[in-house]
């Protein structure tokens, strides 16, 4: 089993949690980190990740290249992406050979298996590494902000009326409320109504 799904029980209040949290989602006691047996590598260095602390949820990061590897899951909670945002992605997501030198694709930092590479359609496209085995997610240095840009732009603006950059005449400028107003609107139009109708 990947040790994404992985659970460990915290040494102060006894629940279970996700072997990858850096703290106790009940009590907020630290948990230990990884040992040396669970190490594992930068796919684009071949260096040791350090494990750091994102959020409550402990991240392999690249000392060398800042590359970061995130399990299944992971990149959701830190950037808190919505289900409907990662499923927009994955939809969107164009497989595309990988950036390497040589072509062969990185070697997924969790369970070793070669990664696909996909363009992430957006202004300027970048690649992300997806291990079609255990789900984990390779981001080079500045993906994670590039994604991130990238969902922020899919908000929609909510929409507002206008307000006119001219008044209407003799319409007054102070604050009216519902009723004040819809009353003075009526008196205006019978005015309106009653000018036209003696000319």
């Amino acid at each position: 089993m990947s040790s994404a799904f992985k659970t460990v029980q915290c040494p102060q209040c006894q629940h279970n949690v996700a072997s990858r949290m850096a703290r106790c989602l009940y009590c907020g006691a630290t948990l230990t980190t990884r040992d040396a047996a669970q190490a594992r590598r930068c796919p684009r260095c071949a260096v040791d990740l350090n494990v750091v602390s994102a959020q409550w949820v402990l991240v392999d990061s690249c000392s060398t290249c800042n590359g970061q590897f995130y399990d299944t899951g992971e990149l959701d909670r830190i950037h808190m992406i919505p289900d409907e945002d990662r499923k927009w992605i994955e939809h969107h997501l164009l497989p595309r050979r990988s950036d390497t030198e040589t072509g062969e694709p990185l070697k997924c930092p969790g369970c070793s298996t070669p990664m696909d590479a996909f363009d992430v359609p957006a202004t300027e496209s970048f690649l992300i590494d997806i291990c079609p085995r255990c789900k984990g997610t390779w981001l080079d240095k500045g993906e994670a902000q590039k994604l991130k840009a990238l969902l922020m732009d899919r908000l929609e603006p909510v929409s507002i009326v206008p307000v006119p950059a001219v008044p209407t005449p003799g319409f007054s400028r102070r604050r009216y409320s519902a009723n004040q107003l819809a009353t003075d609107l009526a008196v205006e139009c019978i005015e309106l109504m009653v000018d036209s109708m003696r000319k």
